[in-house]
């Protein structure tokens, strides 16, 4: 059973979850506690209310690569994220900022469309660590960027709203 609230992505570890008591039924797949030791590091492939029984379903784990597409982490500090916390699986537009102090021109910044493929926090800093999945063409733009500290990530409509 899961203490907090988990998300598709967050890495599994042993001290999210506790154990409970559960009955025979064939349409609950629950994750014993002789199995979870086998589960930590892997990733949530779905997200997990707290006090939920967590399923074999939601523990399948995520690979976070895909053909055709690059794996590019990108640090952002509070000015270069939504306040909205980013999951995994949400659509973003990473957009190149100008660097710090020089200022910005009329012309549309380079951006590419990207997919959250796990996010972390740096506790230290409280920057978020995001990795995202972008287009074999834009992945060396955007990690140059990076790199450098000039990326924003916007999030995009989720559940294909408009």
């Amino acid at each position: 059973m899961a203490k907090q609230s988990l998300h598709r992505g967050d890495v599994i570890v042993a001290d999210s979850f506790t154990t409970a008591r559960t009955y025979a039924d064939p349409s609950l797949d629950p994750v014993t506690p002789a199995e979870l030791a086998g589960l930590v590091g892997t990733r949530l492939s779905l997200d997990v209310a707290a006090g939920s029984i967590v399923t074999h379903g939601a523990v399948t784990g995520v690979d976070p690569t895909r053909a055709g597409k690059l794996l590019v982490g990108v640090r952002l500090d509070t000015a270069h994220a939504p306040g909205t916390p980013l999951l995994v699986g949400d659509i973003v537009l990473a957009v190149v900022t100008p660097p710090s102090g020089m200022a910005t021109d009329k012309a549309i910044p380079a951006s590419a469309h990207a997919e959250v493929a796990s996010v972390a926090s740096d506790r230290e800093t409280g920057d978020t660590v995001v990795d995202l999945l972008v287009s074999v063409a834009d992945g060396p733009m955007i990690a140059a960027n990076a790199a450098a500290g000039n990326v924003a990530v916007l999030l995009e409509a989720r559940g294909g709203g408009n």
